[in-house]
């Protein structure tokens, strides 16, 4: 009883590591899906600030 016991705490044991690691590529792959979006929402703001100026820009010589 206490082999079947220690075998099985064993299983236990593999199958937390590999959930453990599985989760950890997770996070690997998801820390890289943000570093991802965070420069694309980087330069998405970069890009809106450069159309706003170029938008007063040319209502300025519009107006002018």
């Amino acid at each position: 009883d206490a082999n079947r016991q220690i075998s099985d705490l064993k299983f236990k044991l593999a199958k937390s590591e590999q959930e453990i690691t599985a989760l950890e590529q997770n996070v690997i792959r998801l820390e890289g899906q943000v570093a991802r979006y965070k420069t694309a929402a980087e330069n998405a703001e970069r890009v809106e600030d450069e159309l706003k100026a170029e938008k007063r820009k040319l209502q300025r010589e519009v107006t002018t």
